[in-house]
């Protein structure tokens, strides 16, 4: 079996970031900061053992983007991609979204704030 990392991206830690913002209006923010450490774990723990676990990104199959994967868990998302190199699997993170979070607008919100 190959060795798998994971790499997490800049947008990423930035959607990560946004989410922390939006949902500490209705809980605390050290609570939010849990359960998001808590849904990373999660995912590095499954996708550690079988990258392709997760299906396709649905929203994504359709515009012909039948690369990114996507876990679906406690109303989020957390969108990757598995590249698979000569002795290991990366696993790219990609996105982290509230489960009716459009990808589209999300990054476009991206573009606007972080170009």
């Amino acid at each position: 079996m190959k060795k798998v990392e994971i790499v997490y991206t800049q947008t990423f830690e930035q959607t990560v970031d946004n989410a922390i913002i939006h949902w500490s209006q209705w809980s605390e923010e050290s609570t939010i900061i849990e359960k998001i450490e808590g849904l990373i774990e999660y995912f590095e723990t499954k996708v550690g053992k079988n990258p392709y676990i997760y299906s396709l990104c649905s929203e994504l199959v359709p515009l012909g983007n039948t690369d990114i994967r996507e876990m679906k868990r406690e109303n989020t998302r957390v969108l990757y991609e598995v590249d698979e190199q000569e002795e290991q699997l990366v696993i790219t993170v990609l996105l982290f979204l509230g489960q009716k979070q459009s990808i589209q607008n999300q990054l476009i919100d991206h573009c606007i704030l972080y170009k």
